[in-house]
């Protein structure tokens, strides 16, 4: 999520930088993905998976997903 914050995704179709920027730091790029999903839609749920350890980021993406309009909702990737 600190990746995120300080890297927020561009908009601009850099999901080959996305995969690099997680690659450098040892990071999945999933995770970034999940982590940017999360901060795009509720940045207090994003403020609240770097405080506490005991809110995963997987929880937050699956409530951020609930939230989200069916067409921001992020379809799989094999379905694109």
């Amino acid at each position: 999520m600190a990746v995120a914050l300080a890297k927020p995704d561009s908009k601009m179709g850099r999901g080959a930088d996305s995969a690099k920027v997680a690659s450098q730091l040892g990071l999945s790029s999933e995770w970034l993905r999940q982590a940017r999903f999360v901060l795009r839609h509720c940045r207090d749920m994003a403020e609240e998976v770097l405080r506490n350890a005991k809110y995963p980021l997987t929880v937050a993406y699956e409530e951020a997903q609930a939230m989200a309009t069916p067409s921001e909702a992020m379809i799989p990737r094999a379905a694109r």
